[in-house]
This record gives structure tokens, sequence and C-alpha cells, in this order.
């Protein structure tokens, strides 16, 4: 049985692990300074699935508001369930709680990006209903020093 709860910088130990899993590499630090400054936004919010005692999957949403049209869109900005608790519905359970979270926020629609290569996870959320929509460009910017 996992809970889900809103995460807090005690977590950033176990994010990092599992955001190394997803290939994102970073100190536990970062991710103890992001939990300190995202979420606290009203239109931000970031959720721990708990089991055992044990942090096992993390979620990260914001809602953007539209600057074509009324209304807000939610994005989940990270999803992650460890690989050893994968398919045991706390993926579903985050995302679910997200959309929850998105509609009050008063999104109209919910965006999520996933890499190319994931498969598992394109079939994950066209099983909740998401539907490929369109293409992403990414481009690299050179920060100045």
């Amino acid at each position: 049985m996992f809970t889900i709860r809103r995460a807090t910088p005690a977590d950033a130990a176990r994010a990092s692990l599992l955001l190394e899993e997803l290939g994102y590499k970073q100190p536990v630090d970062f991710f103890r300074e992001r939990l300190e400054i995202f979420g606290v936004q009203p239109d931000e919010l970031v959720l721990v699935a708990e089991q055992d005692g044990a942090v096992v999957g993390l979620l990260a949403f914001r809602a953007f508001l539209y600057f074509h049209e009324p209304g807000k869109q939610g994005r989940i900005i990270a999803l992650v369930v460890s690989e050893s608790v994968r398919s045991s519905g706390i993926g579903r359970t985050l995302v679910a709680e997200a959309e929850k979270y998105a509609v009050q926020c008063g999104c109209k629609r919910m965006e999520v990006t996933t890499g190319t290569q994931r498969e598992k996870a394109h079939r994950f959320y066209e099983s909740m209903g998401y539907q490929e929509t369109s293409k992403r460009y990414l481009k690299p910017l050179q920060l100045a020093h």
C-alpha cells in the first residue's frame, strides 16, 4: 500500500535517486533547492508517493495561463516511479491527483511531454486518455556567465 503527500525539502535525496533512474543526475542539494522553491506558488504542486516509509514516486505540476484564450493549461513537469514498483498504480494515482489539482487551478487541459525513446511511458499516458497532439522542438541556448 502507498500514500500520496506533498513533497518537502527532506525528500531531496530520494528525489535525486528517482530522477537519476530517468537519466537526470543532479546533486541532492539541487533537488533540495527545487523542493524549497517549487510548489510554493498556488499554481504549482509537487507530490511524492510513499510505500513502507520510502519515497517511491514523484510528480511535479505547474499550471500556465493561456495567452491566446481564456483559462489555463496544466503541465506535468516531472513524473517518475521507482522501477521496483512500476505498474502498481502509483503513477496513475499521482497523475489523477495532479489532474484534480489542475481542475482546482482552472485548467482546461493537461499536458505532459516524454522522450521519444520512452515507449512504456507513451503507452502509460495513452492508457490514461492522453493523446499525442504536436511536435516539440528544443534548441540549447548559450547562457551568459
